[in-house]
C-alpha cells in the first residue's frame, strides 16, 4: 500500500511540475546566448569532485579487502563478506563514480544539444545532494552491517541469528538512505524531462536537438531501474523472486544492471563524448546524425536486452505456476527460443557498444591536434577490452543463468570499466584540462588512466582464477593508483571552484550573516564542542551545533546519531551472546 501511494504521489508531483513550467509569450521562437546555455558549467566541478571522492574511497576499500589478512578474515565470515566486498564496492565505484560522472556530463551535454540552460538549477542541486549523500550513507551502513554480521558469525552464530541480533534498524536505515539515492535518480530524470519539454520554441540547429531524445530515454531508464528495485524489495515479491530460480537472476541481476548502467548511465556519457569531440573538429550534419544513430543503437539494444529478460522471466514464472513445474523445467520448455533471444540481445548490445567506441575513436583521431594523445589511446584500449568483455557476456547469455559467480563478476568488471568508466574519466580529464589548463597533475592523471586499464584487465584475469590472490591484490593496487591520480587532478583543477565554495554553501553561515531564528544560542567553538560531547554521550549528537546556529549540520547529526547511539552500540555491548559480551 505504501509503495502504491508513493507511486501516485510521484506521478502527481511530475504532472504538477510539468504543468507549472513557464512558456514563452504567444509561443514565439526565442534564443538564449551561449553564456546562458553554459550557465550551469560552473557546477560541473562538484560532480567531478563527488565522483573523485567516491572512486578514491572505493579504491581504498578494494585494496583493503584484498590484503592477505583481510582475505583470510573475510573467507571465514560467511555471507556477510559479500555485503562488505561487493555491496560497498558497487555503491562507491559503480554508482558514486560512474553515475555521478554521468549526471555531471548530462548537465554539460544537454544545454548544448537543445540551446537552452537547464530548466531548474535548484532541481539539479537537489538531485546531486540526494544521490551523493545516499551513496555515501548507504555504503557506510552496508559496511557497518556486514562487519557486525561477520563478527557475530565468527563468534559461533548463524547468519539468520546475526540478522535477528541486529534487529529492525538495519532495513530501516538502508531504506532511508537508498531511498534518498533513488529520489536523486528520479529528481534528475525529472530535470532532464522538464528541460527538454521547455525547449520546444528555442531556436537551435535541428541536427543537434535530435540527440536529446536519447537522453530522455536514459532518464526514463533510470526511473524504471529504481522502480524495479522498489518492486523487488516488496516482501511478497522478494519471496517470489527467491523461489523462481533463473528467472530472478535474469531480471534482478542481468536485466536491472544493463538497464541501469548501459542505458541510464552510458548514453549520457556517450552523448557528452560525441559533443566534446564534434565541437573540436570540422563538424558536419552527417556527423551529428551518425552520433544520433549510434546512441539510438545503444538505447534500443539496452532496452531489448532488458525487455527480453523481463519477458522470459514472466513467461517462466507463468509456466511454473500454471503447470506447477520446477523453475528449471519451466525454463527448458521455452527452448530453443529462450537461448536464441538471449544470445541475439547480447550480440546487439555488443555491436552497439563497439560502434560507439569506434566512432568516438574516429572523431578523436580527426581532432587529435586539439586533444591529448591519451584520449585516442584510452578509447582504443576501451574498444579492445569491450570486445573481450562483450564476447564473454554473449557466452554467459547462452549458458543457464546462475547467481553471482567469478565468471559473471569478471564480465561485469571488465565491461563496465572499459565501456563506461574509462571513457567517462577520459572525458572528465579533458574537460578539467580545458577549464584549468595542463597543470602539474594532468600527466599524472593520464598515467592513472593507464593504471586503471591495466588494473581492470588484471582483475578480470584474477576473477577467472588466473594469478590467485596476488593478482587480485595487484589489480586493486593499480586501480587505486588510477583513482588517486584522477582525484589529485580533479582537486588541483577545481582550485577556483573550491575557493568560491565556502561562500556558496548554506551549510555553514557566512561571517556577516544575521541572527538565525532557529538558533537557540550563539556560542564559541569550544563550548559547542563541549555541548556536542556531552550530548553525544546521551545519544543526541548535534545539539551543540544547534545551539551555535548551524541548523543543517545539527539536523544531519541528529538524523544519523540516534540510530548509532540507540541501536548499533547497545547491540554491540549489551546483548547477551554478542561478540563483545
Amino acid at each position: 500500500m505504501i509503495a502504491i501511494l508513493g507511486a501516485l504521489l510521484a506521478c502527481w508531483l511530475i504532472v504538477w511540475l510539468v504543468r507549472r513550467r513557464t512558456r514563452p509569450v504567444a509561443g514565439e521562437p526565442y534564443a538564449f546566448t551561449r553564456a546562458e546555455i553554459a550557465s550551469y558549467d560552473t557546477a560541473l566541478p562538484k560532480y567531478l569532485l563527488a565522483a573523485a571522492t567516491s572512486l578514491l574511497l572505493g579504491g581504498v576499500h578494494s585494496l583493503a579487502v584484498q590484503l592477505p589478512a583481510s582475505r583470510q578474515w573475510l573467507a571465514a565470515a560467511g555471507e556477510p563478506a559479500q555485503l562488505i566486498v561487493e555491496g560497498v564496492n558497487e555503491q562507491l565505484v559503480t554508482i558514486g563514480g560512474s553515475v555521478m560522472l554521468a549526471m555531471g556530463l548530462t548537465c554539460y551535454a544537454l544545454p548544448r544539444l537543445i540551446g537552452r540552460p537547464l530548466r531548474n538549477h535548484n532541481l539539479a542541486r537537489l538531485s546531486f545532494l540526494l544521490t551523493f549523500a545516499g551513496v555515501l550513507l548507504t555504503a557506510l551502513v552496508m559496511a557497518t552491517v556486514g562487519l557486525l554480521e561477520a563478527l557475530y558469525e565468527r563468534s559461533g552464530g548463524s547468519y539468520a541469528e546475526a540478522q535477528a541480533w541486529l534487529g529492525p534498524w538495519v532495513p530501516l536505515a538502508l531504506w532511508v538512505f537508498e531511498g534518498a539515492r533513488d529520489a536523486g535518480y528520479w529528481t534528475f530524470a525529472l530535470l532532464v524531462l522538464l528541460t527538454v519539454l521547455s525547449s520546444r520554441n528555442v531556436i537551435w540547429p535541428k541536427h543537434r536537438r535530435q540527440i536529446t531524445r536519447w537522453l530522455v530515454v536514459a532518464a526514463v531508464a533510470l526511473f524504471l531501474a529504481v522502480w524495479q528495485r522498489a518492486l523487488d524489495g516488496i516482501p511478497w515479491n522478494a519471496l517470489g523472486l527467491q523461489s523462481s530460480g533463473e528467472a530472478s537472476i535474469l531480471l534482478g541481476l542481468q536485466g536491472y544492471t544493463h538497464l541501469h548502467l548501459y542505458v541510464g548511465t552510458l548514453i549520457p556519457v556517450a552523448a557528452a563524448t560525441f559533443i566534446y569531440l564534434l565541437e573540436r573538429k570540422a563538424e558536419r550534419r552527417t556527423d551529428w546524425r551518425t552520433a544520433s544513430r549510434l546512441l539510438a543503437g545503444i538505447a534500443v539494444a539496452g532496452l531489448a536486452f532488458y525487455l527480453a529478460r523481463l519477458g522470459i522471466s514472466l513467461s517462466e514464472g507463468y509456466a511454473a505456476v500454471r503447470g506447477r513445474l520446477p523453475p528449471g523445467v519451466a525454463a527448458a520448455q521455452l527452448e530453443p527460443w529462450r537461448s536464441l533471444l538471449l544470445g541475439l540481445t547480447g550480440a546487439g548490445m555488443l555491436v552497439a557498444l563497439v560502434g560507439y567506441l569506434i566512432y568516438a575513436m574516429r572523431l578523436s583521431r580527426a581532432a587529435r591536434s586539439y586533444l591529448p594523445r591519451i584520449v585516442v589511446g584510452t578509447l582504443t584500449v576501451s574498444l579492445a577490452v569491450t570486445l573481450v568483455g562483450g564476447v564473454h557476456g554473449m557466452a554467459l547469455a547462452l549458458l543457464p543463468a546462475q547467481g553471482p559467480t567469478g565468471s559473471s563478476a569478471a564480465h561485469g568488471t571488465l565491461s563496465t570499466g572499459a565501456a563506461l568508466l574509462l571513457p567517462a574519466l577520459t572525458l572528465a580529464d579533458s574537460l578539467l584540462i580545458d577549464s584549468a589548463g595542463a597543470g602539474r597533475t594532468a600527466n599524472l592523471s593520464h598515467a592513472g588512466l593507464g593504471f586503471l586499464g591495466a588494473g581492470l584487465i588484471l582483475a578480470y584475469l584474477a576473477q577467472l582464477g588466473l594469478g590467485g590472490p596476488a593478482a587480485s591484490l595487484a589489480a586493486a593496487g593499480l586501480q587505486m593508483a588510477g583513482f588517486v591520480a584522477f582525484a589529485l587532478h580533479t582537486y588541483e583543477a577545481t582550485r577556483t571552484y573550491r575557493s568560491y565554495l565556502p561562500a556558496r554553501l548554506h551549510v555553514l553561515r557566512p561571517a556577516g550573516a544575521g541572527h538565525s531564528r532557529l538558533a537557540l544560542l550563539e556560542l564559541p567553538l569550544s563550548q559547542v564542542l563541549l555541548i556536542e560531547f556531552l550530548a553525544a554521550l546521551a545519544g543526541f549528537p548535534g545539539l551543540g551545533w544547534l545551539f551555535a546556529g548551524y541548523t543543517l549540520v545539527s539536523a544531519i547529526f541528529l538524523y544519523v546519531g540516534p540510530c548509532l547511539a540507540w541501536a548499533l552500540l547497545p547491540s554491540l555491548f549489551a546483548l547477551s551472546g554478542g561478540w563483545l559480551h
